[in-house]
């Protein structure tokens, strides 16, 4: 299967477009290929996406409405095919696979209730004797054709994030998806192409760095919505010109245990899978844990026996996967924090017969030498 650029509600033949090999994380295989997009399809696109914004804001409320409620309606029928593939394609555990696609669901349904919902508002200007009955109005527009760059961790519903309200509001899209898993992006195209959208409503491509950043550079966008990591975010705002810019960038999430917590092994296990849950892909996952003293290494034991106990298996119970950006690995490979202030995972790849991935744990600490001082 090769994914081909998808513009004005269709997808265009690959006519010699040179494609990348979309792999499995469980197994390095290839599962699909996506072909780069070109310059002219990048005109393309930004051509289908003026007309498209002109289509969407065209449209009554009750119609946006309607799109957004036949979208949810098809991801809930679609729903276990879909988590499968994303769990193929991103090497998610099928229940957060399953979890993802629940999102993505009440996200447009959210969305389908706020395009009925949202609106202007009328503000009394009677705040001085010159402009007594007199009132101000204020009414909101589609701001124009956005363009959005969405993450490979959560493919399809950090772009439902996106495209959801981008349809209540009136407005078209161009969405370059992750290179690592940008099948979802392409099945949601075509959804809205089964649920009526106008053409050109939603397209996507699959670009090579220098044509991506024209989506922040281009000026026939009027708004760039980005999710991904700061340097690349703070980047793209630095060059997106006068447009409006959205940004979700990386987290920093620390968690502290006080030595009077009530139960040290319950905490260790919800810390566990809060830092390796999904090969710890999530922007909110537990990155720093600061520890108080007497309780340190009873921690770092109980926290080292729980993510042990975290479950690998493709099955329903699993928890852990491989990372996304490893896929075809052959060697012994190793997450290391310079300055981790406790257990840091190994991961392995055994041989290729077996195709699994498992991890070792092992602790280290960032702590300063005991002093008086506590903390």
């Amino acid at each position: 299967m090769v994914l081909t650029p998808f513009i004005n509600g269709a997808h265009l033949p690959l006519d010699g477009r040179p494609t990348d090999p979309i792999l499995a994380p469980f197994t390095g295989q290839p599962v699909a290929e996506v072909a780069q997009a070109t310059a002219a399809d990048f005109e393309a696109a930004v051509a289908a996406a003026g007309a498209g914004f002109r289509a969407m804001r065209a449209l009554p409320r009750h119609a946006r409405r309607d799109l957004l409620v036949r979208i949810a309606d098809c991801l809930t029928r679609d729903r276990q095919a879909l988590a499968t593939e994303l769990a193929v394609s991103c090497g998610k555990p099928i229940t957060q696979a399953l979890g993802e696609l629940d999102r993505a669901i009440l996200t447009f349904s959210l969305a389908a209730d706020e395009a009925r919902r949202f609106g202007g508002e009328v503000v009394p200007l009677d705040v001085d004797p010159r402009t007594v009955k007199m009132t101000g109005m204020v009414h909101r527009f589609p701001v124009g054709p956005i363009s959005a760059i969405t993450p490979f961790n959560f493919p399809l519903n950090l772009l439902a994030h996106k495209v959801a309200p981008a349809l209540a509001v009136g407005t078209s899209l161009v969405v370059k998806p992750p290179p690592q898993c940008p099948q979802l992006a392409f099945r949601l195209g075509a959804i809205l192409a089964e649920c009526g959208a106008p053409a050109g409503a939603y397209n996507v491509l699959h670009l090579p760095l220098p044509l991506a950043e024209r989506l922040a550079t281009d000026p026939r966008f009027a708004m760039l919505t980005f999710t991904g990591s700061p340097v690349v975010g703070w980047h793209l705002k630095h060059v997106a010109g006068k447009k409006k810019v959205a940004l979700e960038l990386g987290g920093n999430a620390a968690a502290v245990v006080h030595e009077d917590v009530p139960d040290l092994g319950a905490v260790a296990r919800r810390l566990a899978v809060g830092a390796y849950s999904y090969a710890g892909q999530v922007c909110i996952k537990v990155q720093r844990i600061l520890v108080h003293q007497p309780v340190y290494q009873r921690f770092c034991d109980e926290f080292v026996a729980a993510s042990a106990a975290l479950c690998w298996p493709r099955g329903g119970a699993a928890t852990c996967s491989p990372p996304a950006s490893w896929p075809g690995c052959r060697v012994r490979r190793r997450c290391r924090a310079r300055r981790s202030s406790g257990p840091s995972p190994s991961w392995r790849r055994t041989p290729a017969s077996t195709r699994r991935w498992h991890r070792s744990t092992t602790a280290t600490s960032a702590c300063r030498p005991a002093s008086s001082r506590r903390t």
